[in-house]
């Protein structure tokens, strides 16, 4: 299902209980995603792997080098030049997957930033890599250098549109399995009637499709 696609929906859905024609379609766009990122953080607790690569987006990231002061002299340090969105998760144990793009034989292994100490102790042969405060992934090779120009990050994100941010391209699809958006719906109309939120202002704000001006 496209995002243009599920708007369209629960418009028609929500029309046939109020005649209110003024709803945003930014509003109902911000409450498909909250309703999706519930529905998908429960379904990958329940079965971590099952549609996976349904709701999954994969973004390539160019690198830089970097420095931070905190990590001394581990070795040297990359970071992705823009900031990765915020992710739902690949799977219950690991927010996102990254990969080599510019040299498939190096593995990467993503640790959260209170292990990333540990790395003085660990493979000397991986480059490790993890999500700072600031939201730029950070790689890091022991007594090496990353020879990284990019990666692939992989994850479901908590706003498919997050991406456009990074690769400049619309997104269409909602990264959502079928069957599941018949829940997300459900959620979102209850909402739209118990408290709906109507776009009055003509200051040119509102949307034909989310993110994209009238």
């Amino acid at each position: 299902m496209t995002i243009k696609e599920g708007i369209y929906d629960i418009r028609e859905a929500f029309n046939s209980y109020s005649n209110d024609s003024e709803l945003s379609n930014r509003h109902i766009y911000f409450l498909m995603k909250t309703a999706r990122r519930k529905v998908v953080r429960e379904h990958i607790e329940r079965k971590p792997g099952e549609w996976r690569d349904q709701m999954t987006q994969t973004i390539v990231f160019d690198l830089e080098e970097t420095s931070l002061d905190y990590l001394g002299t581990l070795g040297s340090i990359k970071r992705t030049t823009l900031q990765v969105p915020p992710a739902i998760g690949w799977d219950i144990f690991k927010p996102y997957l990254v990969r080599p793009i510019d040299r498939l034989s190096e593995e990467i292994e993503l640790l959260s930033k209170e292990r990333i100490v540990e790395i003085q102790y660990a493979n000397k042969g991986f480059i490790y890599g993890f999500i700072d405060d600031d939201r730029y992934l950070y790689l890091i090779k022991p007594n090496s250098a990353v020879l990284l120009t990019k990666v692939a990050i992989t994850s479901i994100l908590e706003d498919p549109m997050d991406a456009e941010l990074i690769t400049g391209e619309e997104v269409e699809d909602f990264y959502l399995p079928g069957n599941m958006w018949l829940r997300v719906k459900e959620m979102v109309l209850a909402q739209l009637r118990s408290n709906p939120v109507l776009d009055t202002v003509n200051d040119g704000k509102d949307i034909q499709k989310a993110g994209t001006a009238k």
